[in-house]
């Protein structure tokens, strides 16, 4: 009966072992996406602060961003992936045209023309 009772206890630590296993994975992973959620929202709004509307801009919203936001995904097929991918960098687009400043004129305060010229294409 004794071997009995150590084989019963040694099951029971197992299952227990395994299940905070499985919780403490799962909160360190979730902590982790947290932190690349956060990294990847910096280095969009950096992106979209920045000048321009470069391949550079393109390239970081599609590959740096995109990638990290909807590359680990997995119960998507990696046509979503590349959906949700270019939908992230149009709307970053939009945002980063449409929160940009026109610039005046100093001498009569009118908008440039480059610039809204510039803006509207954009859009």
């Amino acid at each position: 009966a004794t071997q009995k009772q150590k084989e019963s206890t040694s099951e029971d630590d197992n299952m227990l072992g395994g299940f905070m296993n499985g919780i403490v994975s799962s909160l360190v992973d979730h902590a982790v996406r947290r932190v690349d959620l956060a990294n990847n929202t910096q280095i969009a709004l950096y992106q979209m602060q920045r000048s321009g509307g470069s391949e550079l801009f393109w390239y970081d919203m599609m590959t740096s961003c995109g990638n990290s936001l909807f590359g680990g995904i997995n119960n998507l097929h990696q046509e979503a992936k590349n959906v949700y991918m270019l939908g992230f960098t149009f709307f970053a687009n939009i945002v980063k045209v449409s929160s940009g400043k026109v610039r005046n004129l100093p001498t009569s305060g009118e908008l440039i023309p480059r610039d809204v010229a510039s803006k509207l294409l954009g859009l």
